[in-house]
């Protein structure tokens, strides 16, 4: 019984240590082309630098912090995008991507809630895309683009709003820059909405120079969504994509956006209840 538990303890640990989050994740065809580690060797205060494969490039105002609020995704640490006046930009960067490879990008987000004002004045209070050139925002340079709004701000008159709650943003694509190529994300035809104030796990994929992408959001993916055309009338975007780009937009006042690692899967949680159960029994055993 004792050999029993002592091998279902170790796979268990084992099994742990691959199931954890190593933070921020870019695969290319399966094969992992940006590592972020969430931030955790970062010093406090810093931009953003750490990381195992890739690197991260600071466009603007993007630090590491680790105060209570609003606390880390996942471990301790988490950057923090602070657009004033302007935007606030960090790139994920990587090899370039050939056409037809998929490009899949896990990370958490987490979007503040503020007052009307501010809410106002947040243009873009978030912003992803993958790019072909690093520190352009999304604009003109990316293959696609997606964020969220509040419904106060200006930019919303481009989407559907309607039934949106007091404590959400609304998740929209822009696969033309001008007033018809914005669009909101959509799941089975319904418009997508989420919560501000909390960590919200997103996932987001696409295969090079193909027109669409998907986006997921605590495990909900979307509908397809368009993608930037290629070389369109207002991109410049042919190439390789070689980042992830993340930002902040505040036209005036400040707004507050963070980022960190990907959250554990689930079944990381349930194997630490089996691993600790079966080490409390080993303990039993030899009392």
């Amino acid at each position: 019984m004792n050999r029993k538990l002592i091998l279902l303890s170790v796979v268990a640990i084992t099994l742990m240590g691959f199931g954890v989050s190593h933070g921020d994740l870019i695969m290319v065809d399966d094969l992992a082309v940006f590592k972020g580690d969430g931030f955790e060797n970062d010093t406090v205060g810093t931009s953003p630098s750490s990381t195992g494969v890739g690197a991260w490039v600071d466009g603007a105002d993007a630090y590491v912090k680790n105060e209570l609020f609003p606390g880390a995704a996942e471990g301790f640490n988490y950057a923090a995008l602070s657009a004033s006046g302007g935007t606030a930009l960090l790139n994920a960067t990587f090899s370039g991507a050939s056409p037809g490879a998929v490009i899949i990008s896990k990370w958490s987000l987490y979007i503040s809630d503020a007052d009307t004002a501010t809410r106002a004045s947040a243009g873009h209070p978030y912003q992803a895309g993958y790019t072909t050139e690093v520190n352009k925002d999304w604009y003109p340079k990316a293959k696609n683009a997606w964020g969220m709004l509040f419904p106060e701000s200006v930019n919303s008159q481009y989407i559907d709003v309607t039934g949106i709650g007091s404590d959400e943003v609304a998740v929209y694509y822009l696969g033309e820059l001008s007033a018809d190529g914005w669009g909101n994300v959509t799941v089975g035809g319904q418009n997508m909405y989420i919560k501000v104030g909390m960590w919200h796990s997103v996932e987001m994929n696409y295969t090079e120079d193909t027109p669409t992408f998907t986006i997921s959001i605590d495990g909900v993916v979307s509908d397809p969504l368009l993608a930037a055309p290629l070389g369109g009338t207002y991109w410049t975007n042919t190439g390789p994509t070689v980042a992830l780009i993340h930002s902040t937009k505040a036209d005036g006042g400040t707004f507050m956006t963070y980022i960190d690692a990907p959250v554990p899967e689930p079944a990381t949680f349930t194997l630490l209840v089996i691993g600790m159960f079966c080490l409390c029994m080993l303990k039993r055993k030899h009392k």
